[in-house]
């Protein structure tokens, strides 16, 4: 701040230096413009290439608007401050003067000594200590606060949250690899499993069931060669498997 301020007390004119570097190319520009009085420092600007401008040095505006923009005359305004004889410098924006600069790096910031000539406490008590902490009552939030222009993400029809799954796969078992149950849950699974087999089997068995005369020659023992063998079927069954 020190070496700006040394700076801008150098300038020559009310403008630094690069601000009279753009207003001198511009001066070239307006050679191509032709201003007409229309009274009450309003001029009609007639350019070379046809177009035409209104530029109006009381309200420092111009129809291009670029003098709105930038705060520096344009073109079609620097041919009508050459016309009236005034210095192009005093049309230019406040925040471009040397007084204005002047008054942005006024303050001054104070140097500070070493660390070791810093003055030392006289006691304890002119420590600075964290403010102390004290335990609020209750169980401690885990849901921040939302803004009431915040809206849920999916809802019911009766206006009820639905949960939102974050699984963009379905899970696996940890236990036998196979998806659409847990690790806790497979035991279940294999169990359920085993019964629709078992179900199958029997549904298996009902559709090859023999019929009556194969039933006579087996009888009603606990297997297919046992009832064979050691049946306990009537006295003619008896007689049909000691004959055979």
């Amino acid at each position: 701040m020190a070496n700006r301020r040394v700076a801008t007390l150098k300038w020559k004119g009310s403008v630094g230096p690069r601000i009279e570097k753009i207003i001198e190319k511009l001066k070239y520009e307006s050679g191509h413009c032709i201003a007409y009085l229309a009274g009450d420092m309003k001029y009609q600007v007639s350019h070379l290439s046809g177009r035409e401008f209104v530029v109006d040095l009381a309200a420092r505006t111009c129809s291009c608007r670029r003098w709105d923009l930038c705060g520096i005359p344009c073109p079609n305004a620097i041919a009508c401050i050459l016309r009236k004889g005034q210095d192009v410098a005093l049309y230019v924006d406040d925040c471009y003067k040397k007084a204005t600069y002047l008054k942005a790096y006024a303050p001054v910031i104070s140097p500070l000594p070493g660390q070791d000539q810093w003055d030392k406490p006289s006691n304890e008590t002119t420590r600075i200590d964290p403010p102390i902490y004290k335990k609020q009552t209750g169980r401690p939030k885990k849901k921040r606060a939302k803004d009431p222009s915040e809206e849920p993400l999916v809802t019911s029809h009766e206006g009820k949250k639905l949960k939102r799954w974050i699984y963009t796969k379905p899970y696996a078992c940890r236990s036998c690899g196979q998806e659409g149950h847990t690790s806790k849950t497979c035991g279940k699974q294999q169990n359920q499993a085993s019964t629709s087999q078992s179900t199958q089997g029997v549904t298996q068995s009902t559709n090859n069931k023999p019929t009556s005369t194969q039933t006579r020659k087996v009888g009603r023992g606990s297997g297919m060669v046992r009832g064979r063998a050691m049946g306990r079927g009537t006295c003619r069954e008896r007689g049909m498997i000691s004959s055979s």
